[in-house]
């Protein structure tokens, strides 16, 4: 029988954290260019208490998780792209990966800025409620990208199909215990971070696939922080759990706990313990293209998730009903067969966002 070791740490939210943040002050993103119908389909009206407004005097509000990523900053560059060609403003707050800073900067854009339509990228799925339940008092349309919010109405969620791509990453985990330990055996250690649902849907995507391989022993932790150095602790301590051969792959459930991963496994010096993670951070890519522990990952493109949504806020803040709730966006498994060519679509794609990013 497959044995699956849960030893899941218990995400503590500690209430002083929560203290004396104060939110920045919403970014405002002017355009200059005449309006484009944006690509969701709509029918007719929907009511909403929100005003509809003329093009020109639609401003949408969006808030993201971390500007420290590279991942959320293509994602704020390819919105104001978008809201540039809509012929709205745009207002951006960062949530700095904290809760009340996030929750702070919403009500800060709803009550100051008056959006029409406020886009979501949650620090936390169950705490964004709050800020949801707000802006749907409000008559605002809310658009979810990459994260659910648990509580409140959206009009769309906007993000990856994140249990294809446990699913994927699981498919290539399992061909290279077939190269590397000639069947489909060996031992999976799985990061993820459950508060997020976009990682916990991955980590059941890569766990229900693995089901079928009973000769795999799967063990599931995540770090206490959703920061590199949080994931690279964790991972420390279990190589010394897990010495020389007893390791063969490590799946970050995102960008943050894969680069912890690897450079747990780096530091150690281990060669033997191979890592798989998400998205398109530089230093997976270097990683990749080197060539030597890690693996592979499953890029997310938060390009179209930031113009989808844009796409979605506007339509919505004219009044017009999203038929479309769930929104699915493009993925792509990148391994060292495929870097360059990857590398070709991506820099073309960062010299298009580069006069959007500050």
């Amino acid at each position: 029988m497959k044995k699956v070791l849960a030893l899941i740490l218990v995400v503590v939210l500690a209430a002083a954290a929560f203290a004396g943040c104060s939110a920045p002050a919403a970014q405002e993103s002017a355009s200059t260019q005449p309006s484009e119908a944006a690509t969701t389909e709509a029918t007719d009206s929907t009511e909403s208490a929100a005003p509809a407004a003329a093009d020109g005097d639609l401003t949408i509000g969006i808030a993201l998780m971390d500007y420290n990523y590279t991942f959320f900053q293509d994602m704020l560059a390819a919105a104001k792209m978008e809201a540039e060609a809509q012929g709205v403003k745009l207002v951006d707050v960062d949530g700095g990966n904290d809760v009340q800073q996030q929750l702070e900067g919403v009500e800060d854009m709803i009550t100051g800025s008056h959006i029409n339509a406020l886009i979501l990228n949650p620090v936390d799925s169950a705490a964004i409620g709050t800020a949801t339940l707000q802006a749907n008092e409000a008559g605002i349309p809310v658009v979810t990208v990459d994260i659910r919010s648990e509580e409140g109405e959206v009009v769309a969620h906007v993000a990856s199909d994140n249990k294809d791509i446990g699913r994927q990453s699981a498919e290539m985990a399992v061909e290279t215990l077939k190269e590397k330990n000639g069947s489909e055996t060996g031992t999976v250690l799985v990061v993820g971070m459950d508060q997020i649902t976009s990682v916990r849907d991955r980590t059941e995507g890569f766990m229900e696939y693995m089901e079928q391989y009973p000769d795999i022993e799967i063990i599931k932790q995540d770090p206490v922080n959703y920061v590199v150095e949080g994931s690279q602790e964790l991972v420390t301590n279990l190589l010394q759990t897990y010495p020389e051969g007893k390791l063969d792959i490590i799946f970050g459930g995102n960008s943050t706990n894969a680069m912890g991963a690897f450079a747990a496994v780096e530091a150690a010096g281990r060669t033997d313990v191979l890592i798989q993670g998400v998205d398109d951070d530089p230093v997976e890519l270097e990683a990749i293209e080197k060539g030597d522990i890690f693996l592979s990952t499953i890029v997310q493109s938060p390009t179209d998730m930031g113009k989808l949504a844009v796409q979605i806020a506007v339509a919505a803040a004219k009044g017009e009903e999203i038929t479309e709730k769930e929104v699915a966006t493009e993925l792509t498994l990148v391994n060292k067969d495929n870097i360059a060519e990857f590398y070709e679509a991506y820099n073309a794609n960062q010299a298009a966002l580069e006069p959007y990013k500050s």
